[in-house]
């Protein structure tokens, strides 16, 4: 497993751009259980949650377009994976919701359980229907959580072999606990993670103008480029 420097990775480190490039993946992947070739792409999603506090920054029209579209068709469901009722009541309202929408799941104690448990889990929802599965936890335990712990628990989700898309195109992180969220989306960027919850005003995820100067210094593109005049 490669340790990333904590203090110059930020600054343009050309050892840690070479790992994300090379990370990085295009063309095709087969998935042999439904037959299907799907696209992939480097292009990073960020998805912004709306804003919880008066505290937000004024939108821009193209913004609130842009929000509006983001959360279109958006259902939202958590679920703890040490609760197995939480699991069970997740897998039913994913069922109930169907695929004519854009089912988000947050698995909101990702990095406090087992990496066997984590797998099985984010394995069922994928199964069960959901297109995106986010790992996240509290505060306390993202602030605390080394990056080589987080490394593990995305590298076991990723490991995944679900119907559809592959997981590494579906698995996303919200990064919480302070400042340490910095060193976790280096970590997640290095593993080819393709999808990070972001906020207007810091609320509850990193904030949307500290996260795109990131993408920027690795070159990578992402969803909301044009929506933000």
């Amino acid at each position: 497993m490669i340790r990333s420097c904590n203090s110059c990775w930020l600054l343009g480190c050309g050892r840690m751009q070479s790992l994300v490039k090379r990370r990085l993946s295009t063309g095709t992947h087969y998935d042999s259980q439904s037959g299907k070739h799907f696209q992939l792409s480097d292009t990073v999603h960020l998805h912004v949650l709306e804003p919880t506090s008066s505290m937000a920054p004024p939108l821009t029209d193209t913004m609130k377009t842009f929000l509006r579209q983001q959360h279109a068709n958006l259902n939202i469901i958590s679920v703890a994976a040490a609760d197995k009722q939480s699991q069970q009541d997740g897998i039913q309202k994913v069922t109930e919701i169907g695929s004519c929408f854009d089912t988000r799941c947050y698995i909101t104690d990702a990095f406090s359980v087992d990496l066997y448990t984590l797998q099985a889990v984010a394995a069922n929802m994928c199964d069960g229907g959901c297109q995106r599965v986010i790992l996240t936890d509290s505060a306390d335990v993202m602030g605390a959580l080394d990056e080589y712990d987080l490394v593990e628990a995305i590298e076991a989700v990723f490991w995944n072999d679900v119907v559809g898309e592959p997981m590494s195109m579906r698995v996303g992180l919200r990064a919480t606990g302070g400042d340490s969220w910095r060193q976790h989306v280096a970590a997640a960027l290095e593993l080819n993670m393709k999808h990070f919850d972001v906020s207007l005003n810091g609320d509850n995820a990193p904030k949307l103008d500290s996260m795109l100067p990131i993408l920027g210094e690795f070159s990578l593109q992402h969803n909301i480029k044009g929506s933000l005049e």
